[in-house]
């Protein structure tokens, strides 16, 4: 006699007549065995734990054989691996996390300033460009204007 086939949850599909486990757990285990009279294979058995003596083990005989114990073997699995694209990731991270900060909290501003002599007036434009805070930039480009001018508002046309 020998083991070759063991399920840890039996189940049998009729459909396809074959045997399976339901799950990876010893709900009702059961092993199949091959049996023979010396070199003459005599039956194909399956012994189940929960359920001893359904089916004799070997037919036309006064012997029976049990299926009465069951210990499973614990086991844990641990993986060690490498990783060789991990500095790539954090690195990216790292620009990415830096752009961010250049997104939300770095602005940009241009200004410039066009000064020209026209007879005896001297006449000079101011403008911009902001990407954020539109607000604030129109009211400090006021106070250099207003700096420039000494506090006078300038005319229609940017002469003093």
């Amino acid at each position: 006699m020998k083991p070759v086939g063991y399920v840890a949850d039996f189940a049998y599909d009729e459909k396809t007549n074959s045997v399976y486990s339901n799950s990876a757990e010893a709900k009702n285990p059961a092993v199949m065995l091959e049996v023979y009279n010396g070199d003459k294979l005599v039956s194909r058995p399956w012994l189940f734990l929960k359920y001893p003596g359904v089916f004799p083990a070997i037919p036309n005989s006064d012997e029976d054989l049990v299926f009465t114990g069951y210990r499973g073997t614990m086991y844990s699995g641990l993986s060690i691996n490498k990783d060789p694209g991990t500095n790539i990731v954090w690195a990216g991270t790292l620009v990415m996390a830096l752009g961010f900060i250049l997104a939300f909290f770095v602005y940009f501003r241009r200004v410039w300033v066009h000064i020209k002599r026209e007879g005896g007036n001297t006449v000079f434009k101011i403008g911009g460009m902001i990407n954020k805070n539109n607000f604030v930039f129109e009211k400090e480009l006021k106070e250099v204007t207003d700096a420039v001018t000494g506090g006078d508002r300038p005319q229609a046309g940017g002469k003093k």
